[in-house]
């Protein structure tokens, strides 16, 4: 199916979207109390008078949260197809593009809520998407309080830190993210960030999650990440399903925006 009658606002406030989509104008970059970019996707004829579902999608390493309006096709499809069925999309750029879910990438997303709630007529509870280095950066956030979603989808979601941290490919950030430089001082330094070993994985019970997650990724683990952190989850009483999908990291099975939608829509309809 394809989605084409969207709005795309990347950091508009209010106004200035309302004025976009009138055609009156435009207005500043929206940012929020930190300077970090934030980015906006509108149903078609909104309507800045309503109030909507809306969803936080948290990139991954090497993205920015303008990948909801530009330059990566499967994330922008799903943005599409969300705005399409009546859900605003917003995004952060964080402070550090690859934060792996650190405390200041946590109050990036806190940041992100406020602002966006101060600005436009939103739900209380948002939906959320993490994909990839997105997922521990949604978990963290939810963990540590900023907010309770409604609903959350995993896309070959991070959901286990030292199992990453051991993927040369990520191991230099996320010590310059949590400020250590010595293996040894790992455990210490991320202490309370890492999802699966998280003493406190009650808050991710509240909600239905769904993720996408392949035996073929060779960057997130399936059974290190979305099986364990399902497997826990489920096992306090939770609500957490893992669909396999194929292929290695980034593969085109793992983005099916119906299907994502319609787990949305069945959430919004039973909250």
């Amino acid at each position: 199916m394809r989605y084409s009658h969207r709005r795309i606002l990347n950091g508009w406030t209010l106004l200035s979207a309302f004025l976009l989509l009138c055609g009156c104008g435009s207005g500043p970059a929206m940012v929020d109390r930190n300077g970090v970019t934030l980015n906006l996707v509108l149903p078609a004829n909104f309507d800045p008078s309503r109030t909507y579902p809306w969803v936080i999608f948290n990139h991954g390493a090497g993205q920015l949260g303008s990948a909801i309006a530009t330059g990566d096709p499967n994330t922008q499809g799903l943005a599409a197809a969300l705005s399409a069925a009546g859900y605003v999309v917003v995004s952060s750029n964080y402070r550090t593009q690859n934060c792996w879910g650190n405390q200041a990438c946590v109050e990036d997303i806190r940041n992100l809520y406020d602002a966006f709630t101060q600005k436009l007529h939103l739900e209380a509870k948002p939906f959320v998407i993490g994909t990839s280095m997105g997922g521990i950066v949604s978990w963290n956030a939810i963990i540590h309080g900023d907010f309770v979603p409604q609903a959350v989808v995993g896309i070959f979601p991070a959901c286990n830190l030292p199992d990453m941290y051991n993927n040369p490919s990520f191991a230099r950030d996320i010590q310059k993210d949590y400020g250590f430089t010595n293996r040894s001082n790992f455990a210490i330094a991320t202490k309370g960030f890492d999802p699966v070993g998280s003493e406190n994985l009650e808050p991710l019970t509240k909600f239905p999650i769904l993720m996408w997650s392949s035996y073929g990724d060779q960057a997130v683990k399936k059974t290190a990440n979305a099986d364990l952190l399902a497997s826990k989850v489920n096992a306090l009483g939770g609500s957490a399903s893992v669909i396999t999908t194929t292929g290695d990291h980034g593969d085109i099975s793992n983005f099916q925006p119906d299907a994502l939608v319609n787990f949305f829509n069945a959430a919004h309809h039973a909250d």
